[in-house]
């Protein structure tokens, strides 16, 4: 009787020292979780870039399981997200994983993107000050009349001419705001509506923009307004909408010395007379935020050469369509900036392998192309022409 207990005890005692033993190493790795035993999460992509405010750019994290980002990030839980900071911002993800030895580890890793706020060279460019008088090709007329070839800055457009209906600036929306109208009547050929010499930086790139409105319909005599930086042309609008405010954003520009000229010019359509010339212009800007954008974004990691040769981008240059056929990679996001590094368009895929890109209506000029590809991110530059 008294060996058959003590031969349980022995079984019972090899049971509770394996139950020791394995709990001993639960709670030790318990606490690997806990202190992270190594640091092996990266963050890449957008990380380190200067960009111009609001702005959307990818982080990509590397090196874990799964990930947790900032609060400024969204919280997001994918191991990739987009921000568009308006000031400079550090952003932090938090992984965890399994490192070589086979240990639980948990890491954080910081980024930063840098923000380049924008400046505006143009002097005057909403008209807000009491200089009432432009360089411009016409000369300066009077409010309250209807005599055309002649520009005035007034505070809508019937103050310039009775007739005409009430359209009041774009910056403000009211009767305390100014504005540039040009009551240009019957008219051929090319005329200077405004121009400006301003103070530029070597290397910085610039948008030339402006909004306008126009007094009659464009269908039966349509005129444009286009945009020339130092004798060239650079960009021309579509026929101006009447009684709508709407903005014309040229490509970007880099500028080559400190002074750079600026001109806006009227133009007939057809070549013949055009009937009512007559509209205004609001918010003159030539912004920069720095260098080029498409130097900027060498932060980005581009993705090997096998993956840059799987990628066909067609046709380039286009009028605005382009196909991308990744063959058998899987494209997973593709984004499109422009030269002032805006975000045009933004494409979430899954398994795509070709897809059509729709830029119709974009002004001319070159665009970046960010694509994710089998989890690399690959730059490609594409020409509206």
């Amino acid at each position: 009787m008294l060996a058959t207990y003590t031969k349980k005890m022995k079984v019972n005692f090899s049971i509770l020292f394996f139950i020791l033993i394995n709990y001993t190493s639960l709670a030790q790795n318990e606490e690997k979780v806990v202190t992270a035993q190594t640091s092996n999460v990266t963050i890449g992509g957008a990380c380190g870039m200067s960009i111009c405010p609001n702005t959307s750019v990818l982080l990509i994290a590397s090196g874990a399981f799964s990930y947790t980002w900032s609060v400024n990030a969204n919280g997001s839980t994918n191991d990739s997200v987009y921000v568009s900071p308006s000031v400079t911002t550090v952003y932090t993800v938090t992984g965890e994983g399994i490192n070589s030895n086979g240990e639980p580890f948990i890491s954080t890793a910081t980024c930063t993107v840098f923000v380049n706020q924008i400046t505006d060279v143009v002097i005057n460019g909403n008209f807000s000050s009491t200089t009432n008088t432009v360089n411009s090709s016409l000369p300066l007329g009077v409010i309250n009349s209807c005599a055309d070839n002649v520009y005035v800055i007034t505070l809508s457009m019937n103050t310039k001419c009775s007739l005409w209906p009430v359209v009041y600036d774009h910056t403000i929306g009211n009767s305390s705001g100014r504005f540039l109208v040009i009551d240009n009547g019957f008219n051929t050929g090319v005329q200077t509506a405004w121009s400006q010499t301003v103070s530029t930086v070597p290397g910085n790139s610039y948008r030339f923009s402006f909004w306008a409105n126009c007094i009659y319909s464009q269908i039966t005599y349509p005129f444009k307004i286009r945009t020339i930086i130092n004798g060239l042309s650079t960009y021309t609008t579509n026929p101006i909408t009447p009684g709508i405010w709407k903005q014309y954003i040229a490509p970007a520009y880099t500028a080559t010395s400190n002074i750079t000229t600026l001109s806006l010019f009227i133009e007939s359509v057809n070549g013949t007379k055009d009937a009512y010339r007559d509209f205004g212009i609001d918010d003159i800007s030539f912004a920069t935020c720095g260098q080029d954008s498409l130097q900027i974004l060498t932060g980005i990691k581009n993705s090997d050469e096998k993956d840059s040769e799987s990628i066909i981008l067609y046709p380039n240059p286009s009028s605005g369509i382009f196909f991308v056929n990744s063959n058998k990679a899987i494209l997973k996001n593709i984004n499109v900036y422009d030269n002032f590094g805006r975000l045009v368009i933004e494409k979430k895929m899954s398994k795509e392998q070709l897809v059509e890109l729709d830029l119709t209506g974009q002004p001319k000029g070159i665009y970046l192309i960010t694509l994710l590809l089998n989890d690399r991110l690959q730059r490609k530059r594409i020409v509206i022409q």
